[in-house]
Parts: C-alpha cells; structure tokens; sequence
C-alpha cells in the first residue's frame, strides 16, 4: 500500500519548520553568548583602568595629608622655640619640604600619565567602534541581497548586525561620556547618526549640539545641521527641522565659500536628505 502523498508533503513540511526552527533558535543563542562575552571584556578593561585611576589617586591623597601633617609639626615646633626661627631658614626643614613636594609631584605626574594613556585608549576605542558602526549598515544591505531567497539565514544575521548595531551604539554614547573634550565633530557626528538609525534619540540633541560648538570646518557643520534636520522632522517638530536644513544651505558665508558648483551640489544634497 503505497503512502499518502499529502501526508508525506505535510511531514516534510513539519521538519522543514521545525529545521528552521532549530537553526533560528541556535543563532540567537550563539548571538547571545557572543554578546555577553564582549560585554563581560568590555566591564573589565574599564574596571581594571579606574582600578588604577583610583589607586593613584588615593596614593596623591596620602601624600597630600602627609605633607599637611609634617608642616604643621614644623609650625608647632617653630612656635615653641625658646628663639623663634622662621622655617625656611632651617636647612633641615628646606630639604624635608622639598622632599615632600618632589614626591606629591612625581605621584601627580604619575596619575596625569595613567589619566593620559586612558584617554588615548578611550579615543582609540571609539575609533574603531565608529569605524564599525560606519560599515554595518553596508554589511546588512548586502546580506539583504545574498540571502533574500534564503529567510532563515537572513533573519539571523540581520538580527546579529542589529544586536552589534545597538550595543556598539551604547558603548559609544559611554566612551563619549567619559572624555567629551576629546571629542571631534565628525564623530559626534557619526555617533548622533547611529543613535538616529536605532530609534535612540535621547542623547542626539546634545551630541549635535556639542559637535556644532566644536566643529572647525564647513563639511562636519554641514553633516551635523543635516542630521539635525532629520532628527528634528523624525520626532515630529517639522518647523525647527527645516530651520536646520536652512542654516545648512546658508552656511557658506560663514566659512568665505565662493566655489558654485560646490554651493549647488552642498545644497542639492541637502534637499535630498
């Protein structure tokens, strides 16, 4: 007796959904993990950094009190003298203060140089995460392309690039937080833009705001006004947004632009955004 052709079709049916089933529920988990890992890295180098921080700190501190104390023996102990001597004309004394300042000195230097090299990392952090934040939108347009007929496959890493998207943001935001004068306008630039794509607006105000007060060239004021504009029409305020858009198309004058066609092209994108 020969099966039940519509019978075998619905079980093949059933394992297909359950395969992709399978395959979508071990991306998430891979996701997840490969998620918290990074986290986790991420948690501890900037624990271990302020570890160090607080460590010098504490070191200045203990110099700085030691310093207090030691000068305020020498005060007692000129002021019980049988012949009054001003401190610094005991050579003694001279050579103990000096010691003193010399040490609360090199443990000063010590935390300006740690504070230094943290900053450096910080800025060289954010680089690359900008960088990456730059490249996903392009990664998830050619995944779009290369598994459109594929829905499984193309579920997972979408939903891989937008986790990395909105974690990468958030890190951003964090590292920006934590040196904002070392800032330059085109990152504030970028990382408004990023925030702008996840639906994170909270912080976009001031980030645009901050770049156009740090921003030395017609190319950054020009990015940030028009990532005003369309932050401002995205959360409904349609007035203020096209004052944005009409300070990027006026803003030649500012920076003595005389060039035409650059004028026209600036401009033209700008209407276009």
């Amino acid at each position: 007796m020969m099966d039940n052709p519509q019978s075998a079709t619905n079980d093949l049916n059933e394992n297909i959904d359950w395969l992709r089933s399978e395959v979508q529920n071990r991306i998430q988990k891979v996701q997840q993990a490969l998620q918290q890992e990074f986290h986790n890295l991420y948690r501890d180098t900037i624990s271990h950094r302020q570890q160090e921080i607080d460590a010098i700190k504490s070191g200045i501190e203990e110099e700085l009190d030691t310093f207090k104390k030691e000068v305020a023996t020498l005060q007692v102990e000129v002021m019980q003298s049988k012949k009054p001597k001003k401190w610094y004309g005991e050579a003694s004394t001279i050579i103990a203060v000096l010691a003193i300042v010399f040490s609360f000195g090199t443990a000063m230097a010590s935390y300006l140089q740690v504070d230094s090299q943290n900053r450096r990392a910080a800025r060289s952090e954010l680089r690359g995460i900008i960088q990456r934040l730059v490249a996903l939108p392009k990664e998830s347009a050619e995944t779009l392309n290369t598994y459109k007929n594929n829905a499984v496959i193309l579920n997972g890493l979408l939903s891989s690039i937008n986790q990395e998207y909105v974690l990468l943001s958030g890190q951003a935001v964090e590292l920006v937080n934590r040196i904002p004068n070392d800032i330059s306008a085109p990152e504030y630039v970028s990382i408004a833009q990023a925030l702008i794509n996840q639906g994170i607006t909270t912080q976009v105000p001031i980030f645009l705001d901050t770049g156009l007060k740090v921003s030395k060239d017609i190319n950054s004021e020009l990015a940030l006004l028009r990532n005003y504009g369309n932050y401002l029409f995205m959360t409904g305020n349609i007035n203020s947004g096209r004052k944005k858009y009409q300070e990027a198309m006026s803003i030649f004058g500012k920076y003595s632009v005389s060039n035409q066609y650059f004028i026209e092209s600036a401009n033209a994108y700008t209407e276009i955004v």
